[in-house]
């Protein structure tokens, strides 16, 4: 009996083995067809460059930077590269890309993903890319700007005047060359930190006063108000106080006979 059971249990595990086996080669088979259907659906294209532009699709998609080598056409072959190395996070697959600008595309994604600047500068000769490599890795880390790196001047702006506002530096903002970026740097810090001394800095006068009347009103401060020269914004700055703290006494003091009247007209439909 027990011999007979042995020989069962024999028996049993063939067959599991063999089902095993057989499920693994029809799934092997399976993909074989998949990978065969996909160049058999590039193979529709006469046109070369679509073959290639559809077979580096495909590679894409399979994360297969292997088969990138087999596209003739330097265009396909290099984007090959540059979607899979960006994807998969992998510099060395950017080394083999022939396009040096496509090459510096990919380090630069792939330095922004990972946060580094260390990789920033395998971009070489390349002005473009390099900029834009240390002004989007400012960007992202505002709290270590690389913004004095960069060779374009507007670029290197841009860098000061962003990373300024999301850090509230006016020493950084001052560094910004173009007068009409500075002011909205200066202008946007001074509403950030409701500090009218960082108004006083805006050099253009409406957008001075208007920073100054902003803050004014965010902090319900009609002497703050008194600090505009311009009779109209001045008028302005108090009215809207009044009407966000609902006082209907202040419209008495408002000296533009228009501005008065909406003062008064609002009031009377807020009572």
């Amino acid at each position: 009996m027990n011999v007979k059971r042995t020989n069962y249990w024999i028996i049993a595990i063939i067959l599991i083995l063999a089902i095993t086996l057989a499920v693994n080669y029809s799934d092997s088979l399976n993909i074989k067809k998949v990978l065969n259907s996909f160049k058999q659906g590039c193979d529709k294209f006469n046109d070369i460059s679509q073959k290639e532009q559809c077979l580096a699709n495909q590679n894409i998609e399979n994360n297969d930077s292997l088969s990138c080598q087999t596209i003739n056409t330097q265009l396909w072959r290099d984007w090959c590269y540059t979607e899979i190395g960006i994807k998969l996070d992998d510099t060395n697959i950017c080394s083999k890309i022939e396009d040096s600008k496509s090459a510096h595309s990919c380090y630069t994604d792939i330095a922004i993903n990972r946060k580094s600047i260390e990789l920033c500068e395998l971009i070489k000769d390349d002005d473009y890319w390099n900029d834009a490599c240390y002004n989007q890795l400012s960007i992202l880390s505002p709290e270590n700007p690389k913004c004095d790196l960069i060779i374009d001047n507007k670029t290197k702006d841009e860098c000061y005047n962003k990373v300024s506002i999301e850090t509230d530096n006016m020493d950084m903002c001052s560094k910004v060359k173009d007068w009409e970026l500075k002011d909205k740097c200066m202008f946007e810090i001074g509403i950030s930190t409701l500090n009218t001394e960082n108004c006083l800095k805006v050099t253009n006068d409406v957008k001075r006063q208007n920073c100054i009347s902003e803050i004014a009103y965010r902090m319900l401060d009609y002497e703050i108000c008194d600090f505009i020269g311009d009779r109209m914004i001045h008028t302005v700055c108090k009215m809207n106080i009044a009407k966000e703290k609902k006082e209907p006494e202040m419209c008495d003091e408002i000296s533009v006979p228009m501005l008065k009247n909406v003062c008064e007209e609002y009031m009377l439909q807020e009572s």
